[in-house]
């Protein structure tokens, strides 16, 4: 969310590159604290993920509030919002669910630390039997499913936890309860259910489609379809991640994008110009630019062992171009070197693609009518 569309595609494009190059293939889910809804839809799209994790309802902890999303059960969310439910094809599930009840009231971790994270409750003074108590909550016969993240976040502070894990392992495997998969969570979610349930009851919890509600609390939370966060725009540089579900933290998200409107306005200025000046052979135009774009676009630069590298990066790891010592270059790059080649800024260029298409469909249609009036 701290940083703008085109940047956050880098880094996802950037973090993908460097599974695939360690395993050999890109992988089915996706996890962080946030994930805004835009990025969500790019790794949908472009990698085909399947499964996504984010962190469980917070208000204040760790510089995130978090707040609004089914209590602690998968979902598939809506393409604008990834904290409500909707059409998506990727299954949201939580990291460190939540204790339905003491966790709700309050903020800080002495309220969120109500979870089945380790470290989260032995802070709080509290053992494995909680952890089974909140664990079973999560698995109503009411529901079709149940389903729980059981883990260790990364870093020197899980090592003191390790011997917890292990007890919640145990209790796992006594219980019979089945371990998968992310991306096998979401098929068999998609299998049993096929869409969002109609309803899901987690304790005093329901959960539908349209809201949450919890009567015994006295809240009720009805979902917006086509609202979003402001992150879903432009980037957030406040150092505190609202991400709370209320109405003035929400945008009503525009039928049509404002860059399709960029976009066909740069075709119909296109058009124009070469109705207007019919004797300019704008395609020819319309072509060399697009071919001076392009250059300018994957144009790359760098220094390898001290060899000096100068031509086009035709796609993520595939460079183009001459060795200053040794001649001749065409082949793959290691993902490091790939992504560190210095390039020239042309974030907006692209527009200029959509120019020029609407000069070549402007000459199309200005030869058309030519031959028309012709006949």
């Amino acid at each position: 969310s701290g940083y703008e569309r085109e940047e956050r595609v880098k880094i996802i494009d950037k973090i993908m590159d460097d599974f695939k190059t360690t395993f050999g293939y890109f992988p089915k889910s996706a996890g962080a604290w946030w994930i805004d809804s835009y990025s969500l839809n790019y790794l949908e799209r472009k990698y085909r993920i399947r499964a996504a994790l984010i962190v469980a309802d917070q208000k204040t902890t760790d510089n995130y509030g978090v707040w609004g999303q089914w209590w602690g059960f998968p979902y598939f969310p809506d393409k604008t919002n990834i904290l409500t439910p909707g059409n998506s094809k990727i299954l949201v599930m939580q990291w460190a669910q939540r204790d339905p009840k003491t966790a709700y009231f309050g903020q800080g971790p002495e309220v969120s630390n109500h979870s089945l994270q380790a470290n989260d409750y032995i802070s709080l003074g509290l053992d494995t039997e909680y952890f089974k108590k909140i664990a079973s909550i999560y698995f109503d016969q009411r529901n079709k499913l149940g389903q729980i993240t059981v883990g260790l976040e990364t870093g020197m502070e899980s090592v003191p936890f390790q011997k917890e894990y292990e007890r919640q392992l145990v209790w796992i495997k006594k219980e019979k309860i089945t371990d998968l998969t992310m991306s096998q969570m979401a098929d068999i979610y998609q299998q049993t259910y096929g869409k969002n349930p109609n309803e899901i009851w987690i304790e005093n919890w329901r959960l539908t489609p349209e809201m949450r509600e919890n009567l015994k609390f006295g809240e009720k939370t009805e979902y917006i379809k086509g609202m979003a966060f402001n992150d879903y725009f432009e980037k957030d540089t406040a150092l505190f991640l609202n991400r709370i579900y209320n109405k003035n933290n929400l945008v009503k998200v525009p039928i049509i994008p404002t860059d399709w409107w960029w976009q066909i306005g740069l075709i119909v200025t296109g058009m124009l110009v070469a109705i207007k000046l019919p004797k300019v052979k704008w395609a020819g135009v319309a072509g060399v630019l697009g071919i001076v774009i392009w250059g300018m676009i994957h144009a790359r630069y760098t220094v390898v062992n001290g060899e000096k590298m100068i031509g086009f990066l035709v796609d993520n790891l595939r460079f183009v171009g001459i060795n200053l010592k040794h001649g001749w270059v065409s082949s793959d790059q290691n993902n490091l070197v790939a992504k560190s080649m210095l390039k020239i800024r042309v974030e907006q260029i692209s527009y200029v693609y959509w120019l020029s298409l609407g000069l070549v469909v402007g000459k199309i249609y200005g030869k058309f009518n030519q031959t028309r009036k012709d006949k």
